[in-house]
């Protein structure tokens, strides 16, 4: 049977992290220009910062945070407020144009970024 309730959760994570995205987007193009995806390369560095942090403060004992609060914020803001196929859109059409400084240091600070705001949450999360 399907849970109503975490559905419509995850589609309200969903919405306010689609509605985030545009936002970083929007002014990161407006601080830095358009000539790069500073918005994607944020946007995914600050959800894996975040979701480095809330597995590693969930996953301490005695912290009992809900499922639907979980999937809301994992699934539904997170999941909406990254994104793996814009980042690759991106670096495709870095490499369609053959600026290729472009493509390998957006794809290179894109996941070394990643790993390490995901470490450096988890480390956040464990000090608490």
């Amino acid at each position: 049977m399907l849970n109503f309730q975490l559905i419509l959760t995850v589609a309200i994570g969903g919405a306010l992290g689609a509605v985030s995205r545009l936002t970083v987007t929007q002014l990161m193009a407006i601080w830095f220009g358009k000539g790069f995806p500073w918005g994607t390369l944020v946007a995914n560095l600050l959800g894996c910062l975040v979701i480095g942090y809330l597995v590693g403060l969930w996953g301490q004992p005695g912290n009992a945070t809900s499922v639907n609060w979980r999937a809301g914020t994992i699934v539904g803001f997170l999941g909406a407020f990254t994104t793996l196929s814009t980042f690759s859109i991106d670096s495709l059409d870095f490499i369609q144009r053959g600026d290729w400084l472009k493509a390998g240091s957006y794809m290179g600070l894109t996941f070394l970024g990643a790993m390490f705001a995901v470490s450096y949450g988890f480390y956040l999360a464990s000090r608490n």
